[in-house]
């Protein structure tokens, strides 16, 4: 299992109902691949990771980080001067915000310049959501049912009864609002 799988294999299979190990291989490499593709879906890393980020300086006092939810923020350097933490949200130094990916510095201002502000942070899920979870569940159970219908948009059986086929790139309507909602549609 990799770190950025959104579900377990154990998950998965009690999903679908198999109770073998004959397809374990194939269920842990379409989970793998389907959080891939959520990750590039969404545009976003959803699984925690940290990021240093280099941005201008414009003499504001927040600074809007392009990945959420923010875990941690390791540090903030302005012009080469760290800034520290700021104990209270009143003394100099900066905070942030877990829930609004966002750095407010307290008593300093992000200096005019190019490239001259880094900031090392951690952000995404150590715990996935359990709507990402499901969409995940969903995916790779279509992806594994349609397997041997690769290619395949429809067939018709021999009394006129038809069946359509998950596609490579199909996923149904509430997959999709689960993952919209976890999108990062701002370029950073």
């Amino acid at each position: 299992m990799a770190a950025s799988d959104l579900v377990q294999l154990a998950e998965v299979k009690s999903w679908l109902g198999i109770t073998s190990s004959a397809d374990d291989a194939l269920l842990q490499t379409l989970i793998t691949q389907i959080s891939a593709w959520a990750d590039g879906y969404t545009n976003r890393t959803l699984y925690s990771t940290t990021y240093t980020i280099e941005c201008d300086g414009r003499g504001e006092q927040r600074k809007i980080l392009p990945n959420w939810p923010v875990t941690a923020v390791s540090s903030v350097v302005i012009s080469g001067v760290n800034i520290p933490v700021s104990p209270d949200a009143i003394q100099p130094g900066y905070i942030f915000n877990t829930v609004m990916p966002r750095v407010t510095l307290v008593g300093y201002t992000f200096t005019k310049g190019l490239g001259n502000v880094f900031i090392t942070y951690t952000a995404g899920f150590s715990v996935f959501p359990q709507q990402l979870v499901l969409a995940a569940k969903q995916l790779v159970a279509a992806r594994y049912r349609g397997r041997t219908s690769v290619g395949k948009i429809s067939a018709s059986g021999p009394a006129g009864q038809s069946a359509s086929y998950f596609t490579k790139d199909e996923a149904t309507p509430e997959i999709l609002r689960i993952l919209d909602s976890y999108r990062r549609v701002t370029p950073w």
